[in-house]
């Protein structure tokens, strides 16, 4: 159950309650005769000596009559009563002094009426200040209700606008990944074009030559997948003398001496190459193709 239903509920409780304990007070006759208690019964009339002894005499006579009758002559003498005092009364005790209690009591006084009254002020004011308490409360539970649900809202706005970001961002870095992907495959299909050209190209078959032109010769001594081995290996053949040089592309490159006019001087190359201790290279001989 709500707070502010409840303290409106213990509010309605707290007057009603008052009400009930001071409007018979304020209000005059019947309310106030209600709250009186009710008048206790008299005492009875407890019957002395002296009203019961003219009775005693007269049953005394009216036994000694029927006592003569029956025997003749009187029996007993007659006896004059005896005077008596009559007791002294008791002293009142307490169960007496209750039963004697006045059949009514006395009216309230000014200062009880006026008592009454300033309860009944004090609990109308109490009344008052707790259904003063109970609305400021129930005014700062609505202020904290509207205050918590412009949070949620502002929060909720906060958080879809990350999830919003964040998508893009997401939907972003997969593109950029798409087309690094594309420009990647795109790179290594003409990487491989490029080396496929390459490798038909050093493998093509030589036309013959020019007859017009003079005819030369060349000793290939290797075939290597790097320009950098195939510069090492001519620089160590050009340390031992050899006119040597590399041409090729790609991964394809061939280290060459010549070329030689004389095929006979080509021969005599591939000799020495392949009886050098430090060597031993075994090349063949090749048309020289500029």
């Amino acid at each position: 159950m709500d707070i502010a239903v409840k303290q409106r509920i213990l509010g309605g409780v707290v007057l009603l309650a008052a009400a009930i304990l001071f409007l018979p007070v304020l209000l005059e006759g019947a309310g106030v005769q209600a709250l009186r208690p009710p008048t206790p019964p008299s005492a009875p009339s407890t019957p002395t000596t002296q009203d019961l002894a003219p009775a005693l005499q007269q049953q005394a006579q009216d036994m000694a009559k029927e006592i003569s009758a029956s025997h003749g002559e009187p029996t007993f003498y007659p006896v004059e009563p005896a005077i008596t005092e009559a007791p002294a009364p008791t002293p009142a005790t307490p169960e007496q002094f209750r039963l004697q209690e006045p059949a009514t009591r006395p009216a309230p006084s000014t200062d009880a009426l006026a008592e009454q009254q300033l309860a009944a002020n004090l609990a109308a004011e109490k009344a008052a200040k707790l259904k003063a308490e109970a609305a400021a409360a129930t005014a700062a539970q609505a202020k904290l209700d509207d205050q918590s649900a412009v949070k949620t809202a502002a929060a909720e706005k906060k958080a879809a606008a990350e999830k919003k970001a964040l998508a893009e961002k997401k939907a972003a870095a997969e593109k950029a990944a798409v087309e690094k992907a594309k420009a990647e495959k795109l790179a290594a299909e003409k990487a491989a074009a490029d080396k496929k050209a390459a490798a038909a190209q050093a493998t093509k078959t030589p036309t013959d030559p020019d007859p017009a032109l003079p005819q030369a010769w060349v000793v290939q001594v290797a075939r290597l997948n790097a320009p950098e081995k195939a510069n090492a290996l001519v620089e160590k053949l050009r340390a031992k003398g050899y006119r040597a040089s590399a041409a090729g592309a790609g991964d394809s490159w061939r280290v060459i001496i010549g070329p030689e006019l004389d095929k006979s001087v080509a021969e005599s190359i591939k000799r020495r190459l392949a009886e050098d201790p430090q060597l031993k290279m075994s090349g063949w001989i090749q048309a020289y193709r500029p």
